[in-house]
């Protein structure tokens, strides 16, 4: 077990170095690959998947297959987290958030089982999981903060017990 954590570990720091690409990636198409991806997840289950991405939206500029991963990672959580019957939806918007310069918000919103404050504080370290055994690896939204900040941006939680979750994904526009 422990020479697997040192492997992962390995791996995720040599993803930490590596460059990402930057290209301009049009969020709308993206949104929509990302949900036809999970929707298998959803077979036999009452849970709705949609999306509310505004298809005129400007294209950020990042890597295209690691926001893919980070969307899929943020869904398949959503997907875990919630009863059916029960609805995940994406947003996305512009924002201009202190002053700094125009930021691309992506929000993953879940009507799932929500978490108190202690474990909304421990999501993001690796291998820290509240799923079953064998459910999850603790790794999904490690990655989705590592690629986040590769791309210059930034992860907010939003969660309360009973209440849902929303994860806020906010990618500069610029680069």
């Amino acid at each position: 077990m422990q020479r697997m954590i040192e492997t992962i570990r390995s791996v995720l720091g040599r993803t930490r170095d590596r460059e990402i690409g930057r290209g301009p990636v049009a969020l709308a198409p993206l949104v929509t690959e990302a949900l036809a991806l999970v929707a298998t997840r959803l077979a036999g289950r009452a849970l709705v998947l949609r999306s509310e991405v505004p298809p005129d939206l400007p294209p950020v500029p990042g890597d295209v297959a690691a926001l893919r991963q980070v969307l899929i990672n943020l869904l398949a959580n959503a997907i875990d987290a919630t009863e059916p019957p029960g609805t995940i939806v994406v947003g996305a918007g512009v924002l201009s958030p202190n002053g700094r310069g125009p930021h691309l918000e992506i929000t993953v919103r879940d009507s799932g089982h929500g978490m108190p404050e202690d474990e909304i504080r421990r999501v993001f370290e690796p291998f820290y999981t509240t799923k079953a055994p064998g459910r999850g690896t603790g790794l999904g939204l490690a990655i989705v903060d590592h690629v986040v900040r590769a791309h210059g941006g930034q992860v907010v939680v939003e969660s309360s017990p009973g209440r849902g979750t929303t994860m806020h994904v906010r990618l500069p526009l610029e680069a």
